[in-house]
């Protein structure tokens, strides 16, 4: 590896202030950027990850508003063990 920086990109797919499209649009720029560094795919999908959460991700927490609800990321077991475990 590269020392590259591990990136979770997680986003709400209906988050109500900019939608899941900047996040996706920045994701697909690294992506290419690293794919031009010379990165494999192996490489980059180990330090990369794109998480566009469905609507019931934050209902099923009781949180009606998605991009309020980005909070719960940070009590997210999954992303917190990916993130730290880097």
């Amino acid at each position: 590896m590269k020392n590259e920086v591990p990136i979770y990109f997680v986003v709400g797919k209906n988050d109500e202030y900019y939608g899941a499209t900047p996040t996706l649009e920045a994701y697909n720029a690294l992506y290419n950027l690293y794919e031009e560094k010379g990165l494999t795919k192996k490489e980059i999908d180990e330090i990369l990850i794109l998480d566009i959460k469905e609507h019931n991700y934050f209902t099923s927490r009781d949180i009606e508003n998605e991009h309020g609800g980005g909070g719960l990321i940070a009590h997210d077991q999954q992303i917190m063990n990916w993130l730290l475990s880097r």
